[in-house]
């Protein structure tokens, strides 16, 4: 049997993908399975796409992109690296359709620091339609430790039917640094520094207390209703913009 390409080259196989046979020269691989370079070449039209960077730590590369279906096994395509992006991805930093990582982000994630996605699972902080972790903030949320979400289990919740004193403050304490961070980023100190102070005070406090209010009259919080007149004093009078230059 010859090669179909080159006629008259005895060929050392069949392709798996084309099923055409192939002389040595028209090899491009020949493992797991033998495929020609034509099928190979063709690939990313046929069977998708993967990108592997040259730089690697240990076994894996530092960035590596697929997606499709490997046409040698006719398997969906993994993402293996430091940092690993498609269908299936593993790696440190993942993201995808179904994701394994350090950080995770993707349809299903699984993240061991954190996991972001349609459903969000890990020991760490989960975000999603569906949460579990130690920290899980979802539609549907079971935290470890803390959980908050539309419907939230867990041993200190905030739900549409109650707010509990242990995660309340400290996500309160969270927000409220997060906005005053926006804030200074966003704002001009130097052209300004007394009234851009008296503008951020004065919306963390607005914000703040409508966050509890709102909260306080759809899930009937007693600690909530108690503090909404008010947003935390400490918060607002301890925090200072950067002195002017």
């Amino acid at each position: 049997m010859n090669c179909y390409t080159h006629t008259s080259t005895p060929a050392v196989g069949i392709c798996a993908i084309c099923q055409k046979a192939v002389c040595r020269n028209c090899v491009a691989r020949d493992a797991p399975r033998l495929a020609c370079r034509d099928c190979i070449e063709g690939g990313a039209l046929m069977y998708g796409f993967e990108y592997k960077s040259t730089a690697a730590i240990g076994e894996w590369p530092l960035v590596h992109i697929c997606m499709g279906i490997d046409p040698l096994t006719m398997r969906p395509r993994a993402a293996k690296g430091v940092v690993a992006i498609g269908n299936i991805a593993v790696g440190g930093i993942a993201l995808g359709g179904l994701t394994l990582g350090l950080v995770a982000i993707g349809g299903l994630s699984i993240g061991i620091v954190c996991a972001l996605g349609g459903a969000a699972l890990g020991p760490g902080l989960s975000v999603g339609g569906f949460a579990f972790g130690s920290i899980a903030v979802g539609g549907l949320a079971v935290g470890l430790k803390y959980a908050i979400g539309g419907a939230a289990f867990g041993p200190a919740v905030i739900d549409g039917r109650g707010c509990d004193e242990a995660v309340r403050r400290p996500v309160g304490a969270m927000v409220g640094h997060a906005f005053a961070s926006a804030k200074l980023q966003s704002e001009s100190f130097q052209v300004d520094p007394v009234g851009a102070d008296l503008k951020v005070r004065s919306t963390l406090a607005r914000v703040l207390t409508q966050s509890r209010t709102i909260h306080a009259t759809t899930s009937k919080c007693r600690s909530c209703l108690d503090d909404a007149a008010s947003a935390p004093v400490a918060l607002i009078q301890n925090w200072r913009p950067p002195t002017a230059k």
